[in-house]
């Protein structure tokens, strides 16, 4: 991984492994060192997501998508990751494929390098 190049999550939805009810897959995905991670984290209508924003569209009167509790759930992935990368380029850890891995699948990642505070002081 470069230096300075803080990895990002994006999402996308897969178009061509919709279920029978027509509702293609959200993924994760996050890319280091070219290799890609991904993870699978919600259904859509391809007609309900905006590929710009990365969100689902609210849904047509009379009809429900959940797109709020699906947008929360991709801004929190957002979010925690955002944290963890920061935190890793504070504490000078390159963020490998494993790591990221790990991550999506929800597992606490651990780098190895850090210590407790009193024990760094």
């Amino acid at each position: 991984m470069p230096k300075n190049v803080i990895p990002k999550v994006t999402f996308y939805i897969d178009r061509n492994n919709r279920n029978k009810k027509g509702h293609a897959p959200i993924k994760a995905n996050i890319t280091i060192d070219g290799k890609k991670q991904t993870k699978i984290l919600s259904h859509v209508l391809p007609s309900d997501w905006n590929q710009n924003q990365q969100r689902v569209k609210p849904a047509r009167p009379g009809k429900d998508n959940s797109h709020e509790e699906i947008n929360k759930s991709l801004d929190k992935l957002q979010n925690d990751f955002k944290t963890f990368s920061l935190k890793c380029k504070n504490n000078r850890i390159n963020i490998t494929p494993d790591m990221a891995k790990m991550f999506l699948a929800g597992e606490n990642v651990h780098s190895g390098n850090e210590k407790p505070f009193w024990d760094a002081y």
